[in-house]
């Protein structure tokens, strides 16, 4: 049994994006248990340089705004990338980030599938003031 079957919340090969894709689906029961805590993926090499390790809560940062999630360090990402499910509410919620102002030239699409970023360890102390016990 693995550790994602354990509901020990660290979904692998991106099983937490396949079973959970709406907000609605947060709160069922057995998608919480598979996966109970809003996470990044990234590579190794982009968490080490970072200092960021697997399962430490991270800030995740835009021109836009700020989250926080847990840091899913996996090999199924390319270095570079943070990937981010959607769906997780409040201090989570990943269209914190976009920017609604920043539209595709041809369509007027806006940008929500890919956007610069910065990520950083989150102080415990700080973020506990901020959004609490998490």
């Amino acid at each position: 049994m693995d550790e994602a079957d354990q509901g020990l919340g660290k979904p692998k090969n991106n099983e937490a994006s396949i079973v959970t894709k709406k907000t609605e689906q947060r709160n069922i029961g057995g998608l919480k248990e598979r996966c109970p805590e809003p996470f990044a993926e990234m590579n190794p090499k982009t968490a080490h340089q970072f200092g960021i390790e697997d399962g430490d809560w991270i800030i995740v940062e835009s021109n836009r705004g700020q989250i926080r999630v847990k840091a899913l360090v996996t090999e199924d990402m390319r270095t570079g990338v943070v990937s981010i499910p959607h769906g997780w509410p409040r201090e989570a919620n990943v269209n914190l980030l976009t920017d609604v102002h920043c539209r595709e030239p041809i369509m007027g699409y806006p940008q929500m599938k890919s956007q610069l970023c910065s990520i950083r360890k989150a102080d415990i102390f700080q973020e506990k003031q901020q959004y609490g016990n998490h």
